[in-house]
Order: structure tokens, then C-alpha cells, then sequence
């Protein structure tokens, strides 16, 4: 993956991140307010989606790291299996 389109897949992520915590504040705020549990719930399965975007998001951020001594191919190969997730 070039470095043109990691960039594009991180801002992506952020992107849902930001939203999805928008979404999380919304069902959470809707779901005390009506008395609603499966809103409160539905809220608490919406964060449990940001944190895996989360880990998306750093497993590509350390991924665009260059090659160094250590790591000839870069970290890609180590954080495969994290980032496809």
C-alpha cells in the first residue's frame, strides 16, 4: 500500500472515529433520557466499534513507518494480522 493511500485510510478512520463518538454521545444522551436500556446498550456496542477502529488506526499509523536495521520490510509484516482485524 502506498504512502499516498495510507494517508487516505487514516483520515477515513478518523473520520469514523469522530463520528462514531458522535453517534455514541447521541444513543447514550437518548437512551438515559427515555429510559431506554437497549439505547444505553445499543450506545456501549457503538463504542466497542471505536475502539476497534482505534486499534485500525494505530496498527496503520505504525505500519507507514520506513524500513529500518531491525525491520528491512518495515512493521508491516508484525502488524498484519492486528490491522486485518
Amino acid at each position: 500500500m502506498g504512502s499516498k493511500a495510507r494517508e487516505a485510510e487514516k483520515r477515513e478512520v478518523f473520520a469514523a472515529i469522530v463520528i462514531n463518538t458522535f453517534v455514541w454521545i447521541l444513543r447514550l444522551i437518548a437512551g438515559v433520557l427515555s429510559g431506554s436500556s437497549a439505547l444505553i446498550a445499543d450506545a456501549w456496542h457503538t463504542m466497542s466499534d471505536n475502539a476497534s477502529s482505534a486499534i485500525i488506526y494505530l496498527a496503520s499509523k505504525i505500519a507507514s513507518k520506513p524500513p529500518d536495521e531491525l525491520h528491512p520490510y518495515g512493521p508491516v509484516n508484525r502488524l498484519m494480522l492486528l490491522h486485518s482485524s
